[in-house]
């Protein structure tokens, strides 16, 4: 399990929520059921990894990394290689829970905020127009389509 594969959002739990939160930290330890065996778990793994992946797919992922590479005045550093492994890690996974043997571009899009928000370095000048890295990864998404 890799940590920092995604910054994910999270915002504070509804009030009924966080009771809930509460009564689950109450239970002792050995009152909590495991929802997947080792097993289960190794075998998903497994099956996630033998999900194929279109080198149009890959072209894409590539496409998309590259661009934020570019430095210009909103990107100070852009994504390094392990973005784009956890761009098809994530894809992969999207695959496997809506039960496809492949993956396609429909898999990539949800992964990629959250995969590349934290992989990216703003400019002096996005930060003094707190500009989010979320809105400078759509604009270099948008310029990645257009030029398809």
């Amino acid at each position: 399990m890799d940590r920092f594969l995604m910054k994910i959002i999270v915002d504070y739990p509804s009030k009924e929520a966080e009771k809930q939160i509460l009564d689950a930290y109450s239970k002792n330890i050995d009152d909590i059921e495991p929802i997947l065996s080792k097993e289960e778990l190794l075998e998903y793994q497994k099956e996630i990894e033998e999900i194929l992946v279109p080198e149009n797919v890959k072209q894409v992922i590539v496409d998309i990394v590259e661009k934020l590479r570019q430095q210009d005045e909103k990107i100070l550093f852009g994504p390094s290689p392990r973005s784009s492994i956890s761009l098809l890690k994530v894809a992969k996974v999207i695959a496997f829970l809506k039960g496809k043997q492949q993956v396609d571009f429909a898999d990539v899009k949800p992964a990629l905020l959250p995969v590349l928000r934290h992989r990216i370095k703003p400019s002096m000048k996005a930060l003094v127009e707190k500009k989010p890295i979320e809105n400078i990864i759509v604009e270099k998404l948008l310029q990645v389509w257009q030029q398809r």
